[in-house]
């Protein structure tokens, strides 16, 4: 069996071998060139891309293009994949393929990333959802990803137990009576 360690410092080797990134070090590993940055933490494999915003658009572009296709998709618990999702199922199959890997956990998902408000939100941000458990903390039992901000509104593509893949708009109905009630906050994981 092949190990998640393996297959990590495999996957930065073809990396850093397309793009000819300059270092590769052990165990928490960077690699880093003049404009891409890859780090390896954990479990989890980031891709940060320095501050060239034009490819951290490019990426967010095509992420949210590769969400979109998958609208229809059945919601199944604990789905990971075309046959069913559920909702951080969703979200992290959507990284995962442009080499974002988050946990699947949404409550997990959301002790990643930088917070960011609402009307700040972008493509490929994270929106978590919850409530207020007994004790009075707060818990996180959703995640959807923002499809798009055009400042009047903001489109979130997410796996609904209900529909499966769907879009809810922040002017719907469903959106005011439901989602804006239990949104808690938005975390920004591409950077």
């Amino acid at each position: 069996m092949v190990s998640n360690r393996f297959v990590k410092y495999i996957l930065v080797a073809i990396i850093s071998l397309v793009l000819g990134l300059d270092a590769m070090a052990s165990n928490n590993t960077t690699i880093q060139s003049d404009s891409l940055s890859y780090q390896t933490s954990n479990n989890y494999f980031f891709k940060s891309v320095g501050s060239y915003f034009d490819s951290i658009c490019h990426i967010r572009n095509q992420l949210v293009l590769s969400a979109y296709t998958l609208i229809g998709t059945p919601y199944m618990f604990s789905g990971t994949n075309t046959n069913g999702f559920d909702c951080s199922g969703f979200t992290s199959f959507v990284y995962s393929m442009f080499n974002m890997i988050l946990p699947h956990s949404a409550s997990m998902q959301s002790k990643l990333g930088d917070q960011i408000d609402l009307l700040n939100s972008e493509k490929g941000d994270l929106l978590f959802f919850g409530g207020k458990g007994k004790s009075g903390n707060y818990y996180v039992s959703h995640v959807g990803i923002v499809l798009e901000n055009n400042g009047n509104s903001i489109d979130m593509i997410h796996s609904s137990s209900s529909s499966g893949v769907r879009v809810d708009n922040t002017n719907s109905e469903t959106w005011k009576n439901y989602w804006s009630r239990k949104l808690l906050f938005v975390k920004r994981v591409i950077n």
